[in-house]
């Protein structure tokens, strides 16, 4: 099974974790890009703004083709309650007619089953079955905790 690990990441959090799924499925990693600019504390404001709206942001061309593989893991940082921009731009541009997609979610709450809802609604209404999810709160997590926790999900999860 082809595997795909493709993510947007802001902090960097969203990354590792993506890096972590890579080097245990042997999955191909991609990242997504925006055009914008989200630094300083207007950025950061405006991104909560975009997200609990479910807006869209320009991307960056990806250099893949989806249908080449057969398995997607998906990932995004959760901000104020919801999917990034990104996630939704790329979710929106894409076919996964066919597709396992596994969701995973980095934040810094506890709170996750919102933001999960959406992406399942999304990708279901794209063709895709979401085989699999699961969220990490990295607040309190050191990055080697971080590692260990990716390891359990995706032992339960049992998609690989």
């Amino acid at each position: 099974m082809k595997t795909l690990v493709v993510y947007y990441t802001k902090s960097g959090w969203t990354e590792k974790i993506a890096q972590e799924i890579g080097k245990l499925t042997k999955g191909e990693l991609r990242k997504i890009v925006e055009i914008k600019s989200r630094n300083g504390i207007l950025g950061f404001i405006r991104s909560g703004f975009e997200a609990v709206r479910g807006a869209l942001s320009e991307l960056r061309p990806m250099d893949f083709n989806l249908s080449n593989y057969d398995q997607v893991f998906l990932g995004t940082p959760v901000w104020a309650g919801s999917p990034t921009p990104a996630v939704n731009s790329f979710i929106a541009e894409a076919d996964f007619k066919g597709k396992k997609v596994v969701l995973f979610l980095i934040m810094g709450g506890e709170r996750y089953e919102r933001p999960l809802s959406l992406l399942k609604e999304k990708i279901r209404a794209k063709g895709g079955k979401v085989a699999g999810s699961f969220a990490i709160s990295s607040s309190r997590l050191s990055e080697e905790q971080l590692k260990e926790e990716v390891k359990r999900n995706l032992k339960i999860e049992g998609e690989i």
